[in-house]
């Protein structure tokens, strides 16, 4: 059997810098569109009463 050495991947800051903020950022759309939606069917709700 062969031994697999582990080699340690570098990551440039940059990019991991880029997926955390599109991360966080896809996480912040889905809330707004969350709340947006829940706040609509609320008003809908209210206007049919």
């Amino acid at each position: 059997m062969r031994e697999q050495r582990q080699i340690p991947q570098q990551r440039s800051s940059i990019a991991e810098t880029a997926f955390y903020t599109t991360t966080a950022l896809v996480a912040t759309l889905g809330m707004a569109i969350l709340l947006t939606s829940a706040t609509i069917a609320y008003a809908i709700a209210q206007s049919i009463r």
